[in-house]
Parts: C-alpha cells; structure tokens; sequence
C-alpha cells in the first residue's frame, strides 16, 4: 500500500467547505458564502477541546473540533465548515506540505 492509500485511509469522514465572499450590508456585517453547494473533501474530524488560541482581536478562543482535511485547495479561516449538518467556525488553519507543496490541512474549529 503507497503511503498516499494509507494517508486517505485515515479521513473516513466527508465535510463540506463553502468559501466566504463578504460581509453583509445589513448594518450587522455577518458573513456571506458563495452560492455554490460548497466543496466536498476527505476528512477526518474529532472532537477536542483542549487548545486555546487567540484571535487577532486579541479574543481566547477553545476548539471544539480538529480536522485534517486531504486537499491541496488552501481553506481559508472565513470559510464554513459543515460536518455532519452541524456548523464550524475555523478558527485557525495550519498547512503541512510535503516534497511536491501542499499535502494537506489541519482545522482547528469552534462552535
């Protein structure tokens, strides 16, 4: 088995990532996604609440969920995930490459 088969045998879940595009104009200024259906990627999600991290605001935030996603498309920290019909915020994303660039992802997420 390549270590590629091996790695993917790891992320037996399926989540859903939906790109941010702006913020509304409603005078509250929550988030918009794309209209798209969002993109689907190999996952693997479990729940941890251990890490604090600090947003740039200044903000301590505590994961609820780390996940590792197999996917070379950069998710950006805006993005939504969805897991299960449940929603995250990312609160902080950390990129891992190998010898070709990026292998994949790892999310740290909240509720």
């Amino acid at each position: 088995m390549t270590f590629q088969a091996a790695f993917l045998r790891l992320m037996p879940h399926s989540v859903i990532v939906n790109t941010w595009a702006s913020h509304s104009t409603d005078g509250y200024g929550k988030p918009v996604y794309s209209t798209a259906a969002g993109s689907t990627y190999r996952a693997r999600v479990v729940e941890k609440r251990e890490r604090v991290i600090v947003s740039p605001t200044g903000q301590e935030l505590v994961t609820s969920h780390v996940a590792w996603l197999a996917t070379t498309v950069s998710i950006n920290a805006r993005a939504k995930f969805t897991f299960e019909s449940s929603t995250y915020r990312i609160l902080q994303v950390e990129r891992y490459p190998d010898q070709d660039g990026l292998h994949h992802q790892k999310l740290y997420l909240g509720r």
